[in-house]
């Protein structure tokens, strides 16, 4: 990519809203990211809605809509732990909210927010998805007590009944179990860590739940998700390690050069790049075609750690939560259409 990509941006307007501090920025060189929305906030996940003009924010104890063209809340609601993790289904008529330390998972409907069901895991609820129809919940748990054990738990949700559930033995209690589908729908791959050095990620079939394929790494895995080809999977872990998996190979076809851990990643929607960020380090963009960084969303004397990282469903915009020894903030940019607007990863 040319080197404006990695231009200085320009801050133009700052306005209060709501007791938080919201700022519109602007770029001084057209085809980079443009940071839209700073919204300094203890907002620890956020999910952008179907149609990308809102954000569902887990704020504290607080779960809000954010308006991005209005720039304000529209919709609020009290919940009554501290959340984890809100995931959205693919239809946009649920959503699951995971809690900490807590084996309870709720089930909200995305217009009635007060009409809640409740799910009682077999552990505790570290991450989660759904299936591409949004009828079944997947849900990756963990025991916290001996003997520990995590498990990979499916939910009915038109039943409210869990109809599955595969475990694995493990030598301690897991902090982070992320779990993701594949684009077409007919895998899950959930990623193990037994230490700083080891971790196996295992494969499922969607279909019987059967163990479809497994993969060791010499590394911890904090996050994954699926590349465009359903046999390959990128990994973030400790030890400046941020991965491809192939599958099929069983064997690790590229690393990207990074440093610090690699707690969070995400596809864009037309697969062609891939977010990266994590602790202390800028986030990065990188084009899945040749793993090359492709945008950079903060310069490098200004690192913050990474807490959530989600794309809009058209691929114009991307949400990251991100905090620093002072603040949370959570800030949205805006991408150059030459990232978003062709499925064909070589602009074609």
């Amino acid at each position: 990519m040319a080197a404006n990509r990695f231009s200085v941006l320009a801050v133009v307007v700052l306005v209060l809203v709501s007791g938080s501090v919201l700022y519109f920025y602007s770029t001084t060189t057209a085809g980079v990211p443009r940071q839209v929305v700073v919204l300094e906030s203890p907002a620890d996940a956020s999910v952008f809605s179907s149609d990308s003009n809102n954000l569902f924010l887990l704020d504290g104890q607080m779960l809000r809509l954010w308006d991005i063209q209005r720039g304000r809340v529209v919709s609020e609601i009290s919940l009554n732990h501290q959340p984890l993790k809100i995931l959205l289904s693919p239809d946009e008529f649920s959503m699951a909210i995971l809690y900490r330390d807590s084996d309870t998972v709720e089930i909200r409907d995305s217009i009635d927010w007060h009409n809640v069901k409740q799910i009682n895991a077999e552990g505790e609820a570290l991450d989660g998805t759904y299936s591409e129809d949004g009828r079944y919940l997947y849900l990756a748990t963990t025991a916290t007590t001996l003997p520990f054990k995590v498990s990979l738990e499916i939910w009915d949700l038109r039943d409210m009944v869990l109809v599955h559930s595969i475990r694995w033995d493990t030598s301690k209690r897991a902090f982070r179990l992320p779990v993701a589908i594949s684009r077409n729908g007919e895998f899950l791959a959930i990623g193990i860590t037994e230490n700083d050095f080891s971790a196996t990620v295992y494969v499922l079939s969607t279909a019987s739940y059967s163990e479809v394929s497994q993969m060791s790494v010499h590394t911890s895995v904090l996050s994954l998700t699926w590349l465009n080809d359903p046999n390959r999977l990128a990994v973030g872990g400790h030890h400046s390690w941020l991965g491809v998996l192939d599958l099929r190979e069983k064997r690790v076809i590229h690393v990207i050069d990074r440093y610090g851990q690699v707690s969070e990643i995400a596809l864009s929607p037309n697969g062609c790049f891939l977010a990266s960020g994590g602790l202390e380090q800028p986030t990065m963009l990188w084009n899945t075609e040749n793993w090359q960084p492709a945008a950079r969303f903060r310069d490098l004397s200004t690192l913050a750690s990474v807490r959530n990282i989600d794309f809009s469903n058209d691929g114009r915009y991307i949400v990251l939560d991100e905090s620093d020894r002072y603040i949370r903030t959570t800030d949205v940019w805006e991408l150059p259409p030459s990232f978003y607007v062709s499925d064909s990863c070589s602009g074609d």
